[in-house]
């Protein structure tokens, strides 16, 4: 999936990156309210990311880090649909 320089990377078994994680909570999030409407409203779909680690293990950023990721394509999606 992943290549840098030639090498497969994600035969490595890397870790998550934090920009990985949200994307796909984003995406799941779409595919959860795609074409649901019930009673002439559409569905919403809630998600939820869990960030956890030791003291001092970046936990605060990581979390500002998903979260302006997840308004950045958020807001482009709005961007599109009102075009």
């Amino acid at each position: 999936m992943y290549k840098a320089n030639g090498l497969d990377l994600s035969a490595k078994r890397l870790p998550p990156h934090l920009y990985s994680v949200a994307d796909e909570a984003f995406r799941a999030m779409l595919r959860g309210i795609e074409g649901r409407i019930i009673n002439g409203s559409t569905v919403t779909a809630n998600q939820s990311v869990l960030v956890s680690g030791e003291s001092g293990a970046g936990k605060t950023m990581s979390t500002r880090f998903i979260m302006q990721y997840l308004a950045l394509v958020g807001s482009a999606g709005e961007g599109a649909a009102q075009e």
